[in-house]
């Protein structure tokens, strides 16, 4: 009954104060916010990006990009700028910068900055010469100061306007002028002191406007940002971390080329904007205007231990004075409808908490009972769908584990066998000597074979596999598999056919990993293709693509097993099938490598497999842009 009572409680409050979901996460990849070619952009930044680096999605705001589209330079034609991370080093971030020149992209600058972690991107004017800066936050992780620079491209040149630490910071038209201010908030933690400081447009530098002393002995600065205090006047709003989890905000105000406080705590008196949670201030009606939030204790929870009573979450508007005045307060609702909400929430609640655990426990057949069709539902569905993917998957490593185990006893048997023999005096025959050692050779290239595979697809799970990428001519590999399996395409008295166009096959990729995917395809084309058989490897090339397939007239597969063949774990129904992991693995390298991988197969007909491919279409210099 408690819980019940508890969460009626904090359901009145929601209800009330209108407060909402929280939104989904944001996609770790968006598009440059500009008409254009997205593929030309992405593979143009794919090609100049160096080798084994990854785009990396700033943390703030909430819609920065990974890649974005500016016109920095104030030409009319925007520029493509993708900040990336090397695998050299944790502590660099580095900054593309493209021009589109005649129709082609090249590389207009790059630099690297200090830090592991991407903080803030954005663009704005900031110095009042109507072109946007690069504002590049870079930090060293949590409790730790970050650091701004500001640059502009002038002449293709880049340029670094100014360089600041700073805890929080925010951008916009702080001044009412129209033009964009820039506030940063430093707290230095080891002299207990705080400030925040305004930068602006002044003679067309960009130059700070004014600084304020701030509350220096907080545990830190959570967020700020820059709005609507009243109808006609704008504010900066720092979120601040007063104790262990309380919270306070300051508002501060431009008023004659000086920041102020209204709000500011009064001696002796409580301060109007402390909360025992933080609440960030936000427009939460609305209406254009920022709402400061604050937390109030309702009645009667006085026994209760702070994390267990329901606060009530209120928004208030400051009053144009020193307080604050009109604002989305809350009330409670009658206590019998949110007793009755609760309800329904805590019971599927129960359910799923008693099903979690059963599954902790190892029972994958535990199952919460869906009690309505509403979120708490649709949350039991859910819950419901990932018990049995869970299930499934617990299945399959079962079943890999079991088919490993085989995999690994039947070479080591082999080996163990001839091994004993050899040493009881089988030396004496030398015949039998050599069909000995030849199985013992076979047997452990064998074992070396699903060990390797093992440790790729170890790499691949933990996301530790990089690429060497080169450009390189496929039609080398290719001309290399031919070599490779002509004498036992021989043996086996296959028709084995190479059909390539004369003109180079040039890709950017990892020769090792492509060279990897084509004799495993090919090593299955052989396995499950009969005497007599044919297969082929084909490559043609058409707009920008590249593909491969290699064919073969083997048995094919079962069309139940066909959706399944490239997940990992998975053996078919034929007696030749190996580890499970082998088509797996090459779907992954490819797909690393930007491609495609589809698979066909009709059953007594043969397979055909597919490897589509971005060709690398000009030199780093001259990649085209559409």
């Amino acid at each position: 009954m408690k819980k019940a009572w508890l969460l009626s409680a904090a359901i009145c409050a929601s209800l009330v104060s209108g407060c909402g979901l929280a939104d989904t996460p944001n996609e770790l990849m968006r598009a440059p916010s500009a008409d254009g070619d997205q593929k030309s952009i992405n593979q143009a930044v794919m090609q100049f990006l160096p080798a084994g680096s990854q785009l990396a999605v700033p943390l703030h705001p909430a819609e920065a990009s990974a890649v974005s589209l500016q016109d920095l330079n104030g030409d009319g034609t925007p520029e493509v700028v993708a900040f990336y991370k090397s695998e050299k080093t944790d502590y660099e971030i580095g900054v593309l910068v493209l021009s589109q020149k005649q129709g082609n992209w090249q590389k207009l600058t790059s630099f690297t900055g200090i830090g592991n972690e991407l903080d803030y991107v954005s663009f704005h004017d900031l110095n009042g010469d109507q072109i946007p800066e690069m504002l590049i936050g870079l930090g060293g992780g949590d409790g730790l100061n970050r650091e701004l620079s500001v640059y502009s491209i002038t002449d293709d040149k880049t340029a670094e306007l100014m360089k600041q630490p700073y805890s929080v910071m925010a951008v916009g038209d702080l001044t009412g002028d129209k033009q964009t201010e820039l506030a940063l908030v430093l707290h230095d933690h080891s002299n207990f002191t705080s400030k925040a400081e305004l930068f602006g447009a002044k003679d067309g530098q960009i130059a700070k406007l004014t600084e304020i002393a701030l509350d220096g002995y907080v545990n830190g600065y959570e967020q700020a940002l820059i709005g609507k205090a009243s109808p006609t006047q704008n504010a900066l709003f720092i979120e601040a971390g007063v104790g262990a989890h309380s919270a306070a905000t300051d508002m501060l105000l431009w008023e004659n080329g000086t920041l102020h406080n209204p709000l500011v705590k009064v001696e002796g008196e409580m301060d109007l904007t402390f909360k025992p949670y933080p609440l960030y201030s936000e427009d939460i009606n609305g209406d254009g205007i920022i709402e400061i939030g604050t937390r109030t204790q309702p009645p009667g929870t006085e026994e209760l231990a702070m994390v267990e009573i329901p606060w009530i979450s209120s928004y208030f508007q400051w009053d144009g004075k020193t307080g604050l005045g009109v604002g989305a307060g809350v009330v409670l609702l009658a206590f019998a409808l949110s007793l009755l909400m609760a309800k329904r929430i805590v019971d599927p609640i129960e359910d799923l908490t008693n099903a979690a655990k059963q599954m902790a426990e190892g029972n994958f057949t535990a199952r919460a009972p869906k009690r309505y069709d509403d979120e708490v539902g649709t949350l039991a569905d859910t819950f419901n769908y990932m018990a049995a993917e869970i299930g499934k998957n617990e299945k399959l490593k079962n079943d890999f584990i079991s088919s490993v185990s085989h995999e690994l006893r039947t070479p080591l048997t082999s080996i163990k066998g001839w091994g004993e023999t050899l040493l009881s005096g089988g030396l004496e025959e030398p015949e039998e000597t050599m069909l000995g050692l030849e199985v013992i050779s076979k047997e452990t290239d064998r074992l070396i074979g699903l060990v390797e595979e093992l440790l790729d697809f170890s790499k691949f799970q933990s996301g530790e596999m990089k690429l060497s990428r080169e450009l390189l001519d496929l039609r080398e590999i290719l001309d290399d598999m031919h070599v490779q399996f002509a004498i036992r395409a021989q043996e086996k008295q296959i028709d084995f056919q190479l059909a390539l166009p004369s003109a180079p096959l040039t890709v950017m990729g990892d020769r090792n990993r492509l060279k990897q995917v084509f004799v495993n395809l090919l090593d299955n084309a052989f396995k499950f293709t009969p005497k007599g058989g044919t297969i082929s490897v084909t490559a043609t090339a058409s707009e920008g693509r590249l593909t491969v397939t290699v064919a073969d007239s083997g048995e094919g597969i079962h069309p139940n097993d066909l959706p399944h063949v490239t997940e990992k774990f998975f053996k078919g129904r034929s007696k030749l099938s190996g580890s499970g992991l082998g088509l797996a693995i090459c779907k992954e390298i490819i797909q690393l490598h930007k491609g495609g991988f589809l698979v066909n197969s009709k059953q007594g007909h043969g397979t055909s497999i597919m490897v589509e491919l971005p060709l690398a279409l000009g030199p780093e210099e001259n990649f085209p842009a559409s």
